[in-house]
């Protein structure tokens, strides 16, 4: 869906700042061939996105939200703030495991201690991976849809009404992509909540 999604915005830059009749060229011909087109655009879509993906990953994860993926540690700070004794237990067996602090733990440590503990649980793991890569990807594709959709809708009115359906338009975008990316922070939340539930088992006796 991020990638068809992708392709979408790709013919709507190309309509409105390089060539519109070219654009309107290459729709009436998806049309005319529209099972070998959907085909085509469905392939096309799963490799852009994969790369929307990257992208969003690059720009959202590793630049603007960064500190949310830094290792274990914030996600023990807040285990620390609700429930000192949990958080006393998961320094006990990162210490005898590890021996450092669960706040120098990464996510690879924290995810292979999880494949060995509770094996069955790793499906639920990559499931919350899922979502919140395509909440981040979705979030980014919603901004970047905002300028392209704004103009297009401006283009239909005159005077101040243009200004003012443009306005509402690239808010209305901005505001979808801002539900994603809270969607997205979420499901981070979740993820790591799901990893970390793993450091109160001891690897001596399997029990809490």
């Amino acid at each position: 869906m991020p990638g068809v999604i992708s392709l979408g915005i790709g013919w709507l830059y190309w309509y409105q700042f390089v060539d519109a009749e070219s654009a309107k060229w290459a729709a009436r011909q998806l049309l005319k061939n529209a099972f070998i087109a959907s085909i085509a655009i469905a392939a096309i879509g799963y490799v852009i996105g994969h790369l929307a993906n990257a992208a969003s990953s690059f720009l959202l994860e590793k630049r603007i939200f960064k500190r949310q993926f830094d290792g274990a540690k914030k996600w023990h700070e807040r285990v620390l703030e609700k429930n000192p004794v949990r958080a006393s237990a998961i320094k006990k067996n990162v210490d005898s495991e590890y021996h450092i602090s669960p706040t120098d733990l990464s996510s690879f440590d924290m995810r292979i201690r999880m494949e060995e503990l509770m094996p069955n649980a790793t499906i639920t793991g990559f499931s919350f991976l899922s979502f919140y890569g395509m909440s981040r990807t979705m979030s980014l594709l919603a901004w970047l849809s905002s300028f392209p959709l704004a103009f297009l809708v401006g283009l239909r009115y005159d005077g101040g009404l243009a200004i003012f359906a443009a306005l509402v338009t690239f808010v209305g975008c901005c505001a979808v992509g801002a539900l994603f990316c809270y969607q997205y922070l979420r499901f981070v939340e979740y993820y790591y909540d799901f990893l970390g539930s793993t450091l109160l088992r001891s690897k001596v006796c399997g029990n809490d």
